[in-house]
């Protein structure tokens, strides 16, 4: 073995371990409406002794788009920046740096959803709610 002392041990050398047994549990609500609609699947993976479960349901909400445009603006070339940089005010104004202009259009695809809302929906305010601001998820 090398003296350097730049070398690690390969392998750490333990006498005594102490782990504890920690217990775990997973506990969800679903309410009554979510139920009579809802699949559950089970997964069993052999290899690796492990065991999945996917519970799939419905939630009523909407979906909007909004579309914005963002213009950004920035100088033509490098003595157009210099003139900002270093000119005095009284310079800018007889001789105004040249600037070129970007117009960015973008869209948000937002979903919104009233988690306890029934089905069919009955209460008017929630849908009101879905429809002018809901708890919205961009996706």
């Amino acid at each position: 073995m090398s003296k350097n002392k730049y070398d690690f041990v390969a392998e750490p050398k333990f006498t005594e371990v102490l782990l504890n047994k920690i217990q775990h549990r997973v506990t969800v609500r679903f309410p009554k409406y979510n139920l009579l609609q809802m699949r559950i699947e089970q997964y069993t993976n052999v290899i690796q002794n492990e065991l999945y479960y996917t519970l799939e349901y419905y939630l009523l909400g909407m979906e909007k788009e909004e579309k914005k445009s963002n213009v950004v603006s920035f100088p033509k070339d490098w003595w157009q920046a210099f003139k900002i940089r270093f000119f005095p005010k009284w310079l800018l104004e007889i001789y105004p740096p040249l600037m070129h202009k970007d117009i960015f259009n973008y869209t948000f695809h937002k979903t919104s959803v009233c988690p306890h809302l029934n089905l069919p929906p009955t209460d008017s305010m929630h849908v009101s709610f879905l429809y002018t601001e809901g708890i919205s998820h961009d996706r």
